[in-house]
């Protein structure tokens, strides 16, 4: 199915700025997802982010990615993210007016 996050924090800036929105899509295939792509998942800790692929490995415990956030300042992800992790992919960003 089809789900909508806002973005609450600066990881993704430019991409996606704070208080946007984000429409998602469950992956039907977690474990074919191409580099670039914007993935929601959990962290180890149950934390819920959502960033971008950068490096898809196949390591012996199967495909695992290296993932970051867009904005400039952040570091990659501290530990490899595993298919069984990701909730969905973005699909469409909606960005809200400023009205002031």
């Amino acid at each position: 199915g089809y789900y909508i996050f806002t973005v609450k924090t600066g990881s993704m800036v430019p991409t996606l700025p704070i208080g946007c929105y984000v429409v998602v899509h469950e992956s039907t295939d977690p474990s074919s997802i191409e580099k670039g792509t914007i993935v929601t998942f959990r962290f180890l800790n149950g934390m819920i982010v959502t960033h971008r692929i950068t490096e898809v490995l196949n390591t012996e415990e199967g495909v695992r990615y290296h993932t970051k956030g867009d904005n400039p300042d952040n570091d990659p992800d501290p530990e490899l993210l595993s298919p069984d992790r990701i909730i969905c992919t973005v699909e469409l960003v909606l960005r809200m007016p400023q009205i002031w």
